[in-house]
């Protein structure tokens, strides 16, 4: 059966079916369903409805300078929600995304290593749009109100865009003048995504202001498995969205089930539009709750806290851990597109189900994530050991990817798997220290590490996203092994030096501790001797020692 996938001979190959002039190098083209499923008017009905009640609160906050829900502890769970909730949602789109965008760009006569362009642009845009939202916010003289009102306008105008753009797909379905419309399509959807990378340092600063200090590892944890939560749950959106679509018939146009994937992605922003503006405050709270989670686990371990440093230590962490953002997101985008071409194109899977890979792979990150944030809580184990074994373990399932001639789908999502629960553990841990090793007021601040960390990321999923669908595409399987290899080498270098200074912290700290204890001891057994070796300390020294007679 063929939906948006390969079809099948009876004797079990590919059929290799071009939609256009220019062939893609070494691999087959799918075949393509025709089938447009409009959408009726009534559709727009409830985002209207939804965006005049948004009208009328905002009304009531112009007067009332608060918002309708006062409860303080709520609000500020509403600012640390936001990120999470962000991170979840944006993944859950790009694994819906992600397999569908190779079909898209085959339906409009582009080449897979083009399709690597459509969803790379993007990310180009993101990085102007982080750069925008740097601009508008200064974390030293914070205007909470307008973050507020930029974010509510932002969400609503990304809700609006997306529904326009699902009718733009929808209504050039059939059209033959497929040059025009992918550029379009290029153009307007990286537009989408600078607007949307707007309020990424907005967030993240606000979150830094509502969280304390010892309890942002614990938060990054969160949101690395809320992120990896969106890859597993993609997938199984993208497999709903398409059988309400689909419903047993025809298969459908690749250009009209991204019309859909649109209409999901304005539900998506319907929601973070919902926690702007009822969850986020006019103000911000006025002081930070204690960290109570947090300190235990070091003092349990006498494990080195980023902030403990002297400033060349934390200039070291920091820099390292900017750095460490510019490979990790590299191999994850690589992995992400690459993955899902292979299973597509050479396995025989389609867009569909090529999709569910990140299913597969991601809830293992999620589990090991937990367990060993349990584990660190605990004392049982350090931060810095588990940041670097993490990256160890993807080195390890960058074997899996090399095929010898007999390597199928299982052993490229097992090493997908392996890499993909390395980078659950790393980033949360990674994204805690960079934190918390910025200090404010000198050059390796707060806002200046989220920034860089975004503009890194961005640049490298654009990268990531055309590198490792160009080596799949006319180098195969064992190029892009190779490249993933050197990548994670690069990677376990880098955490080796960001662990350095925190270990040479914790030698510093056990020697320190073991020279107190000698000297306790020493101090001890001196109390015990003084009456002998020390007369002249006694109030009658005549009668302090009986050797002394």
């Amino acid at each position: 059966m063929a939906m948006l996938g390969l079809s099948h001979t009876q004797a079990g190959g590919l059929v290799s079916i071009h939609i256009s002039d220019r062939p893609t190098a070494g691999v087959p083209h799918p075949v393509l369903g025709e089938r447009v499923v409009d959408f009726s008017m009534s559709l727009f009905v409830p985002f209207l409805s939804f965006w005049i009640a948004v009208f009328l609160h905002e009304r009531y906050v112009s007067y009332n300078n608060e918002i309708m829900l006062s409860y303080e502890p709520l609000q500020r769970k509403s600012c640390q929600v936001m990120t999470t909730w962000l991170g979840l949602a944006g993944f859950m789109m790009n694994a819906m995304m992600v397999p569908l965008s190779l079909d898209l760009a085959f339906s409009l006569g582009q080449s897979a290593t083009a399709s690597g362009l459509f969803v790379g642009a993007q990310l180009v845009a993101g990085i102007v749009g982080t750069l925008l939202g740097r601009l508008l916010v200064n974390e030293l003289e914070w205007a909470q109100f307008f973050v507020r009102r930029v974010l509510i306008f932002i969400f609503w105008f990304l809700s609006f865009a997306a529904l326009a753009n699902a009718c733009f797909y929808n209504w050039t379905a059939q059209s033959s003048q497929v040059n025009l419309i992918w550029w379009i399509a290029i153009g307007y959807n990286s537009m989408l995504n600078l607007i949307a990378a707007i309020p990424g340092v907005m967030c993240v600063v606000l979150w830094t202001k509502v969280t304390h200090p010892g309890n942002r590892t614990m938060w990054t944890f969160i949101g690395q498995c809320s992120r990896n939560a969106g890859m597993t749950i993609g997938p199984l959106a993208f497999l709903l969205v398409s059988r309400m679509v689909v419903r047993g018939g025809e298969p459908v146009n690749p250009r009209s089930m991204m019309a859909w994937v649109c209409i999901f992605s304005a539900v998506l922003n319907l929601m973070s539009l919902t926690i702007a503006v009822f969850g986020i405050p006019t103000e911000l709270p006025h002081a930070l709750p204690e960290a109570l989670s947090e300190e235990g686990s070091f003092q349990l371990s006498g494990e080195a806290r980023p902030e403990d440093l002297d400033d060349s230590g934390r200039q070291t962490v920091y820099w390292k851990i900017v750095l460490y953002f510019c490979e990790r997101p590299l191999t994850l985008a690589a992995i992400e597109v690459s993955t899902t071409m292979m299973l597509e194109l050479l396995y025989g899977w389609d867009a569909y189900h090529s999709g569910f890979c990140f299913t597969i792979m991601c809830p293992a990150g999620i589990v090991l994530a937990i367990v060993l944030k349990s584990l660190i809580n605990a004392g049982i184990v350090r931060e810095p050991n588990v940041y670097f074994g993490s990256m160890v373990v993807s080195v390890l399932g960058c074997a899996l990817l090399f095929d010898e001639g007999n390597a199928g789908p299982t052993t490229l999502i097992a090493a997908g798997t392996m890499i993909y629960t390395g980078a659950a553990c790393a980033n949360g841990i990674a994204d805690g220290w960079g934190s918390r090793a910025a200090k404010e007021g000198t050059g390796f601040g707060q806002a200046q590490f989220q920034l860089l960390k975004m503009l890194a990321i961005s640049l490298a999923r654009f990268t990531g996203d055309l590198l490792g669908r160009f080596l799949v595409d006319y180098g195969g399987r064992n190029m892009y092994a190779a490249f993933q290899l050197l990548l994670c080498l690069a990677g376990a270098h880098t955490a080796y030096g960001a662990c350095r200074p925190l270990w040479a912290k914790e030698r510093e700290g056990e020697s320190g501790e073991t020279l107190e204890n000698e000297e306790a001891e020493s101090t001890k057994g001196t109390s015990g001797r003084k009456l002998l070796q020390a007369p002249e300390d006694s109030p009658n020294p005549s009668e302090a020692s009986p050797m002394q007679r």
